[in-house]
Parts: C-alpha cells; sequence; structure tokens
C-alpha cells in the first residue's frame, strides 16, 4: 500500500464498511461505487461503535424500565442480530458445518455455500448464542460500556486476517472485497485497541492477548480446511472472538 493511499482515508469508508457489516439501511446513491472496499476495512471498528451504541441504548432503557439482567441481555443480542441481519451467526453456523461436515476442500466450500443449515451449524449457534447471553447477563450488572469494547475489538481483527490468508474461492464476499492492504488492516487493528482500551483500561491486556490466540486457531485450521478464509469464516471470526471475550470479561469482573 503506497503511502499516499494509507492517507486518502474517506468518511465514505464507514458508510461502505457499515453496508458490508450490517443490514442499515443506506440510500443508495450515497456509494457510487464499492472500489473502496478492501480499503473500507480500517472503519470495521467503528460498526462495532455503531451497533453497540444501539445495543447500549436499549440496554439502558430496559435496564431503567426495571428488567432483570437475563431479559436485558436478551434484548441486547436480539438487537445485535437485527441490525447485522446475523451476517456473523450464518457465517459461524455455515463455517461449522462446512469445515467438520465435508471431507475434502471442495466438499466443505459447497456445504458452506449451502443456504441448508445442519447439525454442526445449530449446535454451534445454540452453544455460541447462550455463552454469549449468560456472559452479557453478568457484564450488564457492572459496565454497560464493556459491550461495545468487545464488539468493536472482535471486528478489528477481520482485516488481518483477510490480509493474512489468501480467499478459498473465486466468489463470494471475501474475494470480492479482496486482501485489504496492510496499513488497513494496521489501523483497524490500532484503532480497536485504542476504543476498548478506554473503556477496559488494563483489563483489555488478557483480552488482546486471548483474543490473538482465538484468531490465530481460526486461521490455522481456515487454511488446514479449506486453504484460507471466505466471508463465512470472517462471519464466525468475529462470533467465537465476541463469544470468548465476553466469557473472559465476565469471569474478571
Amino acid at each position: 500500500m503506497r503511502m499516499n493511499d494509507f492517507f486518502s482515508i474517506q468518511l465514505k469508508d464507514i458508510i461502505i464498511a457499515l453496508t458490508l457489516l450490517s443490514r442499515l439501511s443506506i440510500p443508495h446513491n450515497i456509494i457510487t461505487s464499492f472500489d473502496r472496499q478492501a480499503l473500507a476495512t480500517w472503519a470495521f471498528p467503528i460498526i462495532g461503535v455503531i451497533v453497540s451504541s444501539i445495543t447500549i441504548i436499549v440496554a439502558t432503557l430496559a435496564m431503567t424500565l426495571g428488567l432483570l439482567p437475563g431479559l436485558t441481555a436478551g434484548l441486547v443480542l436480539a438487537t445485535q442480530i437485527i441490525i447485522t441481519g446475523a451476517l456473523h451467526e450464518d457465517g459461524l453456523a455455515d463455517t461449522a458445518d462446512g469445515f467438520w461436515g465435508g471431507h475434502s476442500v471442495k466438499q466443505r466450500l459447497e456445504i458452506m455455500s449451502d443456504s441448508t443449515l445442519g447439525t454442526y451449524g445449530i449446535l454451534v449457534l445454540i452453544i455460541t448464542i447462550g455463552l454469549r447471553w449468560l456472559s452479557l447477563t453478568i457484564i450488564l450488572q457492572y459496565s454497560i460500556w464493556s459491550i461495545m469494547a468487545i464488539a468493536v475489538i472482535s471486528r478489528a481483527v477481520l482485516p488481518a486476517l483477510m490480509a493474512w490468508l489468501p480467499a478459498a474461492k473465486a466468489t463470494g464476499l471475501s474475494a470480492t472485497i479482496g486482501a485489504p492492504p496492510s496499513m488497513s488492516a494496521i489501523l483497524a487493528l490500532l484503532l480497536g485497541s485504542a476504543i476498548s482500551a478506554v473503556i477496559l483500561g488494563i483489563t483489555l491486556i488478557p483480552i488482546l492477548l486471548t483474543l490473538t490466540l482465538t484468531v490465530i486457531c481460526i486461521a490455522l485450521i481456515a487454511q488446514n480446511k479449506i486453504n484460507g478464509q471466505t466471508g463465512d469464516v470472517l462471519g464466525a471470526t468475529q462470533q467465537m472472538s465476541e463469544t470468548i471475550c465476553l466469557i473472559l470479561l465476565a469471569s474478571m469482573l
């Protein structure tokens, strides 16, 4: 990536990233082209801020009305799923089905492209949503803003994974976007870490270490299973990162 590209950060990068990672309605005439999709990945952490800001508003209203933490946590999850259109959950389910339901790279990719949900996908969704729900029930009683920190950092790692592993197939979201320039991936990590550090302080250190190990493990598994990454793998990475970080944070409170 050329130095002048690094300094060509534009406001529409946030809009492009929002379009990629959510189902929020964006006027089509705002985006004339998606030629900056790879460059715009630096803004992934900002999408975490936007998504979590809405969920924090919902959680605050729920707790103000006297709802129990468990019910509030359920509303937080529901809000996240509505905003993102369950993009990340869908990626996690498809990845689980493909990685452990296929016996070859070709078969795994075919399963991941199939809209039918299998046993592995169903089970992993039940387990991860349950763990996120329980963790949020604890976290909401201590620090509601921690939701933002985890939402941000779990998205900040995605450009690095995209830059690290090649696209496993010629079609799909990941292949269409392309590999982010190294500076976009670095900026995403720095921006995500900075935002999360303001919220979590020194607590961020063990979370970052755990997150790093999580992403490395997912990358190694993806390379072994399909020789790269896809949009589904990116969704699975976000979900596993968020789940594990929420569990760790809840255990430290």
